[in-house]
């Protein structure tokens, strides 16, 4: 029991010059590089859909749908801002994920320079 305590008490002594914890921060960078990757699967779903819109308003018909001009300017809108936010929430969880990594390691460099400073 006590060398457990001992153990524990030198880990955080070694952390204390430490603001964050490392492993949360690579936790939260890697569910926001798998989140990035869902949402890059919903835009093929969405690029495949339009594909298959744009056929069936090109004379292959899908199902017997008939489609009009009103429906056909509507969907594509739709289909064109749903692939543009699920792109960007998908360039937006990269920049995180990566951004966080780059925060470590500057950090890391920061504590280095400043321990060498401190000799």
């Amino acid at each position: 029991m006590t060398e457990e305590m001992e153990t524990k008490t030198t880990e955080v002594q070694e952390d204390d010059d430490r603001y964050i914890n490392r492993k949360n921060l690579i936790l939260t960078s890697s569910q926001a590089m798998l989140l990035s990757w869902l949402f890059l699967a919903v835009i093929v779903l969405f690029v495949i859909n339009l594909i298959i819109f744009l056929l069936s308003v090109a004379g292959v018909q899908f199902q017997g749908a008939i489609v009009t001009i009103n429906q056909m300017i509507g969907n594509l809108s739709t289909q064109l801002l749903l692939i543009a936010v699920a792109g960007f929430f998908f360039v937006f969880l990269r920049a995180i994920s990566e951004g966080l990594y780059m925060l470590m390691d500057l950090g890391d460099e920061v504590s280095k320079i400043g321990k060498e400073l401190e000799k």
